[in-house]
């Protein structure tokens, strides 16, 4: 039919995607966001036969990662059927209450005196061995890791 517009609309079933994905979506919904960018679902990955959609595409990843709410690093993963949940570390940190002077009302605040580095946890990390990874770490506002030690 003329006239119609094209529907890009692809449903499937939330266990027929990979691990990964899965994990993604779930934290996605926990966060209270209603829609989630896959690279892997939403651009056709390049073959040798065609990179068409792949180059028009991903020529546009900077603006992506520029007004994302919040890119997810699976930063425990290398592949999408590994997952992330089930081994992002679920570390208590220890902390002592300390009392602050000088600050009405008075407060108990409590600081933690071992909390892993940042950029110890993900430097030498499965997803950070990726190249394109370089672009969304350097575009992205803000990015929410998935590491071994915990949530970052």
């Amino acid at each position: 039919m003329s006239g119609t517009p094209f529907d890009t609309t692809l449903e499937f079933t939330l266990d027929s995607i990979p691990e990964t994905f899965q994990d993604a979506v779930k934290v996605t919904r926990e966060l209270g966001i209603r829609y989630l960018w896959i690279d892997a679902l939403c651009i056709l990955q390049p073959t040798l036969e065609d990179r068409t959609e792949w180059l028009d595409e991903g020529s546009r990843m900077g603006i992506i990662y520029q007004n994302a709410v919040c890119p997810i690093a699976a930063t425990t993963s290398l592949y999408a059927d590994e997952g992330f949940l089930k081994k992002t570390g679920r570390s208590i940190f220890p902390g002592e209450p300390v009392v602050i002077f000088g600050i009405v009302p008075l407060k108990q605040y409590y600081i933690p005196f071992s909390v892993p580095r940042l950029y110890d946890c993900i430097h030498c990390s499965p997803l950070n061995a990726r190249g394109w990874v370089v672009q969304e770490r350097a575009l992205s506002t803000r990015i929410i890791h998935f590491t071994e030690q915990g949530i970052f």
